[in-house]
């Protein structure tokens, strides 16, 4: 990102420096007499100024795909590693964790739920999975996009930069709270729908002794008030992102705002560069969302290291 920001930044000074050639072409010719005209008009073909032009949008052009490859590239080399490295080190753990579990003794076995040893060896593997695989690497790529951002930002022009990074917190703060209160919404959510499944389960699998006592109505009733609970916690949910959402996009613009009015007053006051200041203010502004984005690949890491626990606690018993 940091260097589709610089490659456009330069292209905007091109256009401007283009557009200026023209207008001052223009007012020339427009306020001298017929004989300049055909002075200034056998200058510009003679060094037209649309040439240069193109010459710079050929190379910003090859530029952008240079980068695009060597994103591509990146990606793909990152992804797959991570995923390899993920599925190997899951497969090798469930391996560890089924011979841990054979060599228990008898009585470990009457105190542990069978259930919960099949969880470990599905649902809290595919939470370290998840950790390795999406965690790590989007960790990794958000941290990099971030700092390269405000690395480059401040180099380029740091009153900017300063600027944009001034809200930057506020963007965490929302992406964060709105992670949180979403991750918790969302298991509470899970376990309202799995509550209600299960009531169907054990209605539907005990339908006949149901119906040849009359309970049919009690445990549809049962089921709807499970239903209902559910769908209130989806429904705070879907309030709780729709808000910060929207606190979200209003800090954003709010941001844009106050960024295109500085690199207006600098333009206009200082003779300072619009491409520069443009480039500042993306790759800035899209450091802070990268910053925002860290919080969910943490919370990944976090509940695979969780996981992780649970099942390194067995593989290490020794039976007695």
């Amino acid at each position: 990102w940091p260097a589709f920001a610089y490659i456009f930044g330069t292209m905007i000074d091109s256009f401007l420096c283009f557009t200026a050639v023209l207008l001052e072409k223009r007012a020339l010719l427009e306020n001298s007499t017929a004989e300049e005209q055909c002075i200034l008009v056998g200058s510009d073909t003679a060094c037209p100024a649309d040439l240069v032009l193109e010459d710079e949008v050929e190379q910003a052009a090859i530029q952008f795909a240079i980068a695009g490859f060597g994103v591509w590239i990146a990606y793909f080399l990152y992804l797959w590693a991570l995923g390899v490295a993920a599925e190997r080190l899951t497969q090798r753990m469930r391996e560890k964790f089924f011979y841990a579990v054979m060599k228990q003794e008898m009585g470990w076995f009457d105190v542990t739920d069978p259930g919960q040893l099949a969880t470990h060896l599905t649902e809290d593997l595919d939470k370290v999975y998840d950790g390795i695989g999406d965690g790590i690497g989007s960790l990794v790529n958000d941290l990099t996009i971030f700092i390269g951002g405000i690395i480059l930002g401040f180099i380029v022009e740091w009153r900017i930069s300063v600027a944009v990074l001034g809200v930057t917190p506020l963007l965490a703060i929302v992406a964060a709270v709105m992670s949180n209160i979403l991750g918790s919404t969302s298991s509470t959510e899970q376990k309202a729908y799995a509550k209600a499944g299960s009531t169907a389960e054990e209605v539907i699998s005990c339908i006949r002794t149901v119906v040849a006592f009359g309970g049919e109505e009690n445990k549809a009733n049962r089921y709807k008030t499970e239903l209902e609970n559910a769908k209130h916690i989806s429904e705070k949910s879907n309030l709780i992102l729709s808000v910060a959402v929207g606190i979200m996009f209003l800090i954003v613009f709010g941001t844009c705002a106050l960024a295109f009015w500085l690199i207006g007053y600098l333009v206009r006051t200082e003779s300072a560069s619009a491409g520069e200041d443009l480039i500042a203010f993306c790759a800035v502004l899209r450091a802070a969302f990268a910053l925002g984005s860290i919080v969910p690949s943490i919370q990944l890491i976090s509940r695979a290291r969780t996981a992780a626990v649970n099942i390194f606690e067995i593989m290490n018993r020794k039976p007695s």
